[in-house]
């Protein structure tokens, strides 16, 4: 099958999956995940007009991540990731970021040296841009000096991803 075909064949699925208080939005396209999302209550939204069928991806997807909120280790380095729109850079960034283990806590600026760049607000500026948070675990990257730093799902979601993570006994609460 060439490219076109394959393109032609692909079918766009979504997936909500909810964890706590919180929902997650899986999408994937021809056996990759395109983006996870975080959402704080059920929206109404358009997947109706999508294809929302049972891939074993998403399947396998949402059986993870519920095990993961349920507080088992679950290891997301190997699914597959469309990162086709991404500067070298940035996919630097997010394959460093992919490795950091479950539990543990890096810097931006520990990022930063590891890819050998002093960038450390560019190291933030790409995880911002992370479209698979968990799966790219950026709520593991904070500042140096301890505090949470960004997350584009919001720092509260951070903040219970790292308490499930068990990275984090307690933080302050008015680092918000």
């Amino acid at each position: 099958m060439n490219l076109i075909d394959e393109i032609r064949t692909a079918k766009y699925e979504i997936r909500e999956i909810k964890l706590g208080s919180f929902w997650v939005r899986a999408e994937a396209e021809g056996g990759k995940l395109v983006g996870v999302s975080f959402f704080h209550k059920k929206e109404s939204s358009s997947v109706s007009e999508v294809n929302v069928s049972s891939s074993p991806l998403l399947e396998r997807l949402q059986e993870d991540l519920i095990n993961y909120w349920r507080g088992e280790k679950i290891d997301f380095s190997d699914y597959p990731l469309r990162l086709d729109n991404c500067s070298p850079f940035t996919k630097k960034v997010w394959t460093l970021t992919r490795k950091i283990p479950y539990g543990e806590l890096r810097s931006y600026k520990w990022v930063a040296e590891k890819i050998h760049t002093k960038g450390y607000r560019a190291v933030g500026a790409a995880l911002a841009r992370n479209p698979f948070p968990i799966i790219i675990p950026c709520h593991r990257v904070i500042r140096e000096n301890g505090s949470l730093g960004g997350y584009s799902p919001g720092l509260k979601i951070k903040r219970k991803l790292l308490e499930r993570e068990s990275s984090i006994v307690r933080l302050p609460k008015d680092i918000f």
